[in-house]
């Protein structure tokens, strides 16, 4: 007699679920999540993965955003900001906001020094060659109110501060103040600026910290986002 030497199909044969196989793609496919900025990202990806640091735990959205505002706020340029973050990153591979505002803080000194920092920025703009601007007809003429939003959405409080201040300096203590705040309460910088600017008007141009303090808990508690909400608030 001859022995069966057949195999059923599915001991040939592992029939694998379609779920079970998009699964395993979701779980293979490193993370891809869009991060909106203005930063070269592939490049500070690229710096902190020769320096042996994991990039994707240290560029978070979240991250990247508290990036944006300190190095407006301190004048900060990219080459600059190779050295900060890689200052800003401890042992655990974890980025100290602390640490990295600090170092922030002391390029911002080394790169001044006695110069008022709004009358370099404006000394560096003057040897600049002003963009063309484009022709339009139909663009209407803006508005004060518009060309105000336009200019808080356009500085940081320093510069909001070195504008007013017949020095051109800022001091460093409210600076560091202001920002506290900001990010204590989770302001963005537009509506910190209004806030600045709001204080400024109605306390004889005094920054006291307990005022700010109370007027960003109730912007904060309002879900103020943008310097026109911030504006029309002021207003009430």
């Amino acid at each position: 007699m001859f022995k069966n030497a057949t195999h059923s199909f599915d001991d040939v044969f592992t029939t694998v679920h379609p779920e079970l196989i998009k699964e395993k793609q979701v779980i293979e496919e490193p993370e891809t999540q869009a991060i909106k900025t203005k930063l070269p990202l592939e490049w500070l990806h690229k710096m902190l993965t020769q320096q042996q640091i994991k990039a994707q735990l240290i560029l978070t959205q979240p991250n990247i955003e508290y990036i944006e505002k300190m190095i407006k706020i301190y004048d900060v340029d990219y080459l600059e900001l190779e050295k900060a973050l890689i200052w800003a990153v401890n042992e655990q591979q974890e980025f100290d906001r602390k640490e990295f505002q600090d170092m922030c803080k002391d390029i911002f000194y080394k790169k001044h020094g006695s110069i008022p920092p709004r009358l370099y920025s404006k000394e560096q703009k003057e040897l600049e060659p002003e963009p063309k601007k484009k022709s339009n007809q139909s663009e209407q003429p803006k508005s004060k109110e518009e060309q105000l939003i336009e200019h808080f959405n356009s500085i940081s409080h320093r510069e909001l501060l070195e504008d007013l201040s017949a020095s051109g300096r800022a001091s460093m203590k409210e600076i560091d103040m202001l920002t506290s705040i900001m990010e204590e309460h989770g302001l963005p910088q537009p509506v910190m600026n209004v806030l600045v600017d709001y204080v400024l008007k109605r306390n004889q141009n005094k920054l006291s910290k307990n005022y700010i303090e109370t007027i960003a808990a109730h912007w904060s508690r309002e879900g103020i986002t943008s310097a026109k909400q911030a504006m029309q608030i002021a207003k009430t």
